[in-house]
């Protein structure tokens, strides 16, 4: 008998065996290539699942299957594995319902932890892609009756390329077929008919990456020899007129990664505080600061109305949550200290520009005005505006109105102008006391406290929920976002008003 197969394995194999499972996700990949022949496609995949030598000596030959479907090739990386790490024996493939690689172990593997042969290791788990346990209300409906409602499966196929966006800049097909695969593994009844059985998913999920890049493409600045901004605008349908004339409106915003794995618990959470009698702002306001770039995208190239964001981010009606919002959109994080602190210089010096025009109208208004009233003064300043840069008066509507209140209710002054549902503010005046209102989508979005805040959360709905400028305002609205929010984009503004501008900041204290 031969005594050298009885002996543990010579120092050199020991050696790899030890820097095997030591292996980077790098240095796994290139060894795969070059030790093992694997072509680079093949290699790639163990890249994208982030399999390092810890978890690459753990793998199931199933795992090995749904990254590398050539049977050949499977075969001849357990060889080549056999043969370096000669303890990492065949592991049985899970059956097809079974789940992916998160999860639980069986009680042979728990037992014994350490042991190369127990299911992948915890440190590569939180790697892997991991379908969501948590959804919206809508899906977990579908999910807990096992039928797939066409709205619930365009919300699925949204949130899993969320989560490979989180990853990846250009997610790829075999990306998308692969987390496709894992979700008819883990909801068997989602499963296709026919075929592979996840074919319609992947489908699916790589039409919405392309939409979701050419979108990004778009939006992209252009080359200095492409078409002038002019010319490429005048070729734009009307549709794609409005949405980049929007999309210019604003500026880089804040840039921080969404943690994709903890969306759903941060929405389900965001739900249950609001289910509450009196929801905490302390609570909600980092809860939606960490959702904010799925959000966005979703507001940016989803959402096809105020009322349908309203429907999926019900938060985005407090106050608190809004001026939030605007901070995140603008990349400055006190844009409502900034627009308040600007808004009292600018106001006053409407008014003494009012006082020095001349024109009948504004001459009126400005006599108007209590001197001893902060709240006369910025609705004069308002007139003024509404008279100099806007429709004339009657377009002040569009931003702001007063109601008495002991005539009428704030009910009643919802349906009292046809405003397409465009955010303004109302003011209830009664005998002792004014109260504000910030109206949207023919109801009342909030209360606020005072009419430079009620502004500023009525004006910051349009940045929040993607609106254009109620025409009729525009021009004021174009002053709030140049002069008080100062971020001015790079459309033309009528020569009238930047005369009137030109001439109210010269009485700039």
């Amino acid at each position: 008998m031969d005594l050298d197969s009885c002996r543990s394995p010579s120092p050199p194999a020991a050696a790899m065996a030890t820097s095997l499972s030591s292996m980077s996700v790098d240095e796994l990949s290139n060894w795969l290539k070059t030790d093992g022949g694997i072509p680079d496609k093949f290699c790639e995949s163990f890249t994208e699942n982030y399999i390092d030598g810890e978890a690459f000596v753990s793998l199931t030959e199933q795992d090995i299957k749904e990254m590398v479907p050539p049977i050949g090739l499977v075969k001849k990386i357990l060889k080549l594995r056999q043969s370096y790490f000669p303890s990492a024996s065949p592991l049985p493939s899970r059956r097809t319902g079974e789940l992916d690689c998160s999860s639980s172990a069986s009680p042979s593997q728990t037992s014994n932890p350490s042991t190369p042969g127990s299911s992948v290791s915890k440190s590569n788990r939180s790697r892997l892609f991991a379908i969501p346990e948590h959804w919206r209300p809508e899906v977990e409906e579908c999910i807990r009756n096992e039928s797939l409602e066409e709205s619930a499966r365009c919300e699925i196929v949204r949130t899993l390329v969320s989560l490979l966006f989180s990853r990846f800049a250009k997610p790829t097909r075999e990306q998308c077929g692969s987390l496709a695969r894992q979700l008819i593994l883990k909801h068997a009844f989602m499963k296709d008919d026919m075929g592979n059985g996840y074919q319609s998913w992947e489908d699916k999920m790589v039409e919405r990456v392309r939409n979701v890049i050419k979108r990004d493409r778009k939006r992209m600045p252009s080359s200095a020899g492409s078409l002038s901004e002019s010319t490429k605008r005048s070729k734009l349908s009307p549709e794609a007129r409005k949405k980049d004339s929007l999309l210019r409106r604003y500026p880089a915003g804040a840039q921080f990664t969404e943690d994709s794995a903890s969306t759903e618990s941060h929405l389900s959470a965001i739900s249950i505080e609001l289910a509450k009698a009196k929801p905490r702002d302390s609570v909600l306001l980092p809860l939606m600061k960490s959702t904010y770039p799925s959000r966005r995208l979703f507001v940016l190239n989803d959402a096809t109305s105020a009322k349908h964001i309203l429907d999926e981010y019900s938060a985005l009606q407090r106050q608190a949550v809004i001026e939030q919002e605007v901070g995140l959109i603008t990349g400055n994080e006190d844009s409502r200290g900034t627009f308040l602190s600007q808004w009292k210089k600018f106001y006053c010096a409407t008014l003494l520009y009012g006082q020095n025009s001349g024109r009948k109208g504004i001459s009126s208004v400005i006599k108007e005005v209590d001197e001893d009233d902060e709240v006369s003064q910025q609705v004069c300043a308002l007139k003024v505006l509404a008279i100099s840069v806007g429709k004339g008066l009657d377009s002040l509507i569009y931003i702001y109105e007063e109601y008495n209140s002991d005539v009428v209710s704030v009910e009643d002054a919802i349906t009292s102008v046809p405003i397409r549902n465009a955010p303004r503010v109302a003011a209830m005046v009664g005998e002792r006391n004014r109260q504000y209102f910030v109206l949207m989508e023919q109801s009342v979005l909030c209360q606020v406290s005072s009419l430079s805040q009620a502004l500023f959360v009525a004006f910051g709905c349009y940045y929040v929920y993607n609106l254009e400028y109620t025409t009729k305002a525009s021009n004021i609205f174009f002053f709030f976002q140049d002069y008080l929010l100062g971020y001015p984009d790079s459309a033309k503004r009528p020569s009238s008003y930047i005369a009137v501008l030109s001439d109210i900041k010269k009485h700039l204290c």
